[in-house]
């Protein structure tokens, strides 16, 4: 969703006779906290998706935590850009996200949302529980904010949640406000 929320975003920007140029000079306040965050969830994902042994070992064991963290970081970097409504906004659908895999300790999936999207590969990584990230629970915590809206064609088939859909909602107010910045 991330994709079309930027498309969506730079085509309002369009319409709306915003200025591509502000999107490219926006400074981003708290940007060594966010790449803090962003460069966490990359080591975590590539150290978790290639054997590194005793590194890897332990990265899986600490997913969980490590992913927390990862979001938090980055949740602390958005959040000192509070005069950005968008921004604001990402930083809700974000802590909306936590929530569940906090409660949780991964983020639960809808077996009937999952099976819905039909992407048979997904459906067997975390209906085998080989999802890191991602699971099946019987009586989740939180599941309101889970992953529940199944997407289908013509988007790729994934499962999103509530905080998923103010994420993009944040990302295109976002693109659209500094846009129309006076400069």
């Amino acid at each position: 969703m991330i994709i079309e929320a930027i498309l969506i975003g730079l085509l309002l920007v369009k319409i709306l006779g915003g200025n591509f140029t502000n999107l490219m000079e926006f400074k981003i306040k708290g940007i060594k906290v966010l790449l803090i965050g962003v460069l966490l969830n990359i080591i975590i994902y590539l150290f978790s998706s290639v054997d590194f042994g005793f590194v890897t070992k332990l990265i899986i064991d600490n997913y969980t935590v490590l992913h927390i963290f990862s979001l938090l970081f980055i949740i602390a970097g958005l959040i000192l850009n509070y005069d950005n409504a968008g921004i604001v906004t990402i930083v809700l659908g974000l802590s909306l996200n936590i929530i569940p895999i906090i409660l949780n300790g991964k983020m639960p999936v809808s077996k009937e949302a999952l099976i819905a999207t039909g992407n048979s590969k997904v459906i067997e990584i975390i209906t085998q529980g080989r999802s890191l990230s991602h699971g099946i629970f019987n009586s989740p915590k939180a599941l309101f904010l889970s992953d529940i809206i199944a997407l289908k064609s013509p988007y790729s088939p994934k499962v999103i949640s509530v905080g998923d859909i103010v994420i993009s909602v944040g990302l295109i107010i976002t693109i659209v406000l500094i846009s129309r910045r006076r400069t």
